[in-house]
């Protein structure tokens, strides 16, 4: 009964031997892009008239800061905290 056991952990330990050497060595196919799109571009290039720029910070004002500012042509929102 022991040998049974340690044949069949041994046979568990070269399948998951073969399988890590086999993920580990496939071969990955290039990416190709099909687009064009610039993200940089997407953001923040392009015509910016009509819209305000954000050049220093402002003062919040609640509850109208909870909602979106149109006058600007994007908006970040960022949260750092700890739970």
């Amino acid at each position: 009964m022991r040998n049974y056991k340690l044949i069949l952990a041994f046979c568990g330990f070269l399948t998951l031997l073969g399988f890590t050497w086999y993920t580990l060595h496939q071969r990955e196919l290039p990416i190709q892009s099909s687009s064009n799109l610039n993200v940089a571009e997407a953001l923040g290039g392009g015509d910016v008239s009509g819209y305000a720029r954000a050049l220093e910070p402002r003062s919040f004002s609640f509850p109208s800061d909870h909602a979106d500012h149109p006058e600007f042509r994007n908006e970040w929102w960022y949260f750092t905290g700890n739970l």
